[in-house]
Order: C-alpha cells, then sequence, then structure tokens
C-alpha cells in the first residue's frame, strides 16, 4: 500500500586500499634462467609473472618439488615447470611456463 511517504537510505562506501583483486589469468609467465652455458647445480631459476599476487610451484620431472618463487637446479638434464596461480573474480586461474637444461656438478 502507498501511503505517499519516501524513505532516503544513505550509502557510505568504503574502499580498502590495502585489498588487491584480479580478475584475469597471470599472462607473462617467465622462467629467468642464470647466465650460461654451462649451468651449475645450485643456480637459481626464478618465475615470475605480470604484477598479480600469486602462489607457485615447480615441478622437475613432473614431480612437485617447491612452492616458492625460485628453485635451485639439481644435477643433470631436467625438464623445469613453474605453474602461476591466482585467485581471481571467477575463481583459480593458472598459467605455467617450462624449461630444460642440464646442470653441472659444482
Amino acid at each position: 500500500m502507498d501511503d505517499g511517504n519516501v524513505s532516503f537510505i544513505k550509502v557510505t562506501l568504503i574502499c580498502n586500499k590495502n585489498i588487491t583483486l584480479c580478475a584475469e589469468c597471470p599472462e607473462n609467465v617467465s622462467v629467468i634462467i642464470p647466465t650460461g652455458p654451462p649451468y651449475t647445480a645450485g643456480d637459481l631459476l626464478t618465475c615470475i609473472t605480470d604484477g598479480y599476487p600469486a602462489t607457485y610451484e615447480w615441478t622437475v620431472d613432473g614431480s612437485m618439488a617447491s612452492s616458492a618463487s625460485t628453485y635451485a637446479l639439481v644435477e643433470g638434464v631436467h625438464q623445469y615447470k613453474c605453474t602461476v596461480t591466482v585467485d581471481g573474480d571467477s575463481g583459480l586461474c593458472s598459467n605455467d611456463a617450462s624449461v630444460s637444461i642440464t646442470a653441472y656438478r659444482e
């Protein structure tokens, strides 16, 4: 029933600048390799992406190896893969980069 009364609602929007939201998958995932060849066991690979807050997962020859953004080469010929995951507006989203490297004993 409309009795002619009008109600006003005041809405206050608060912005928290400490929260970062991302709506897309990480793009441009890269593995930075040390200067070489030759490469030495213990040299660091570094996984980077384009600015999103992310989690990292390194696999070596298909087996889980680390959850850091860097990983030390192991002796021998190995396939290294870094998967970067972000928690975006539509849920978890991942992208990856791979490299095959032969590392020699220190």
